[in-house]
């Protein structure tokens, strides 16, 4: 009985442990059922959250890389930030996809990879390459210089551009063949690129990066008043308003009296690139002639005589031109060789000095003629001279040697009248002329041309009135003249 009773309960402890491991068994089974592998996400080593698969995270990083490069498809984009992903087993994990994708996107940085221009050391822009820069440059120097001269000084840096150009003679308006060579063709500045991480907002593509580089920069500068400089004149040389121009310079108003050399603030555009030429050409010039004097004693003083013409003569002029933007900046002659030499003209003067005195010989006034009316009283008046017509040439000249005292317009009716004192006594007087062709204190010889037979004054018609006066009182004029 004894035995039995122990059996029994060792039989019970067996049931009872038996029961035991079966339960454990089967919450062991159910905690390996619920058990879950879950990835926690890193940004920049912040831990954001977790997911159930890394694809999730890889998805949409691609998905915001494709939407970016829609954006900015000039440009290379790339994640700028660090994200890992750290696998860990969870009973019964709690994972928030939406809530760690938006907290990615917060967080989640596009950036380009990019090159920076610097001009002079100045920040221009950003360009996606060096490339792209260098192309948008090359294109630039196409505003100033001939894409077939770029071309020939790319394919072979030791040979010259040849293009030939129509040169135009300013004065005779005729064109000449003209040969030009260029020999370079630069960018003035100091052009520098840097590798450049930056926000692909800042990346200008082909076309805005051209326009920048073609936009003139606004700076200010110094300027030198010159004589003749006024404030509104100095304004509109810059292309300022004068207020803007006053703005620039405290302590000058519109009052201020400029002095030569004083300093004034001006702000002028500048180009952010110069294109630089240098040209060799050649052009066909004329040789201006010379003109040599030759004396003639035996011509009068003032009357000169063409004894030759003078000749251009012709030269080939070799210059080498330097342009910036197109503007000539400077031009040197390196060359000339002369093609035909200039004649000279050859001007004889005059020596002989005329007689301002007169001989008391005096010649008739005019080209043949008769008189019309005599010296004496006439219609209950003197008439202090005679009258001559009847001519068929109308010069009126110099009865004799002597100097002009008067030519032009004479009160009481005498009309255009020339007077000339002979210097010994003796002035003549000639009246109602049409025109006047001596000056006050000209000297005149006897038959020299000084005026045209008219009918100014108080004059019936054409004709010339005559008056010879002697120690200054008139004569008649017919016992001295034939």
């Amino acid at each position: 009985m004894v035995f039995c009773s122990k059996w029994r309960r060792l039989t019970m402890i067996c049931i009872a442990l038996a029961l035991l491991l079966t339960g454990v068994g089967a919450g062991y089974a159910y905690y390996q059922h619920n058990l879950a592998t879950i990835y926690h996400v890193y940004v920049d080593g912040h831990h954001i959250g977790p997911v159930s698969d890394p694809s999730q995270i890889e998805e949409w990083l691609d998905e915001k890389l494709v939407r970016a490069s829609e954006k900015y498809p000039h440009v290379d984009l790339y994640i700028n930030n660090e994200i890992n992903l750290q696998e860990e087993e969870r009973y019964k994990p709690v994972v928030n996809r939406k809530a760690v994708l938006d907290k990615l996107d917060e967080m989640v940085n596009i950036q380009a990879r990019a090159v920076k221009i610097l001009v002079e050391g100045e920040l221009v822009g950003y360009a996606s390459s060096e490339d792209l820069a260098e192309e948008v440059i090359e294109t630039f120097k196409l505003n100033y210089v001939d894409k077939d001269v770029l071309l020939a000084l790319e394919e072979n840096k030791n040979n010259k551009a040849r293009v030939t150009v129509a040169a135009v003679d300013a004065s005779a308006q005729k064109p000449e063949e003209s040969e030009q060579t260029t020999l370079d063709v630069c960018i003035k500045e100091h052009v520098q690129y840097e590798q450049a991480t930056v926000n692909p907002d800042l990346v200008l593509d082909k076309e805005n990066l051209a326009k920048r580089l073609a936009e003139p920069r606004t700076e200010q500068k110094t300027y030198t008043v010159q004589e003749g400089d006024v404030l509104g004149s100095i304004a509109e040389k810059f292309n300022m308003s004068l207020a803007q121009l006053l703005a620039l310079n405290p302590g000058v108003d519109e009052d201020t009296l400029l002095q030569i050399g004083q300093e004034l603030t001006v702000q002028g555009e500048e180009p952010v690139l110069t294109v630089v030429t240098v040209e060799r050409m050649t052009e066909e010039q004329t040789i201006p002639y010379q003109v040599e004097t030759k004396k003639d004693p035996d011509l009068y003083r003032g009357q000169t005589r063409v004894e030759r013409e003078g000749k251009e003569g012709k030269k080939l002029v070799e210059f080498e031109v330097v342009k910036e933007n197109g503007q000539v900046v400077s031009r040197e002659v390196i060359d000339e060789t002369v093609l035909e030499e200039p004649v000279n003209k050859i001007v004889v003067r005059g020596e002989k000095v005329k007689p301002s005195r007169g001989s008391g010989q005096f010649t008739w006034p005019a080209r043949g003629g008769r008189i019309t009316s005599g010296f004496g009283m006439r219609w209950g008046r003197p008439h202090n001279g005679i009258d001559i017509a009847g001519v068929s040439d109308r010069t009126i000249v110099a009865a004799d040697n002597g100097t002009v005292v008067k030519a032009g317009w004479h009160s009481g009716g005498y009309g255009n009248t020339v007077i000339i004192n002979h210097n010994n006594g003796y002035r003549t007087l000639y009246a109602h002329l049409a025109s006047v062709n001596v000056r006050p204190g000209q000297t005149v010889q006897r038959g020299e041309a000084i005026g045209v037979m008219g009918s100014t004054g108080n004059s019936t018609g054409v004709h010339l009135h005559f008056e010879v006066h002697r120690n200054g009182a008139p004569v008649n004029p017919a016992s001295y003249v034939r």
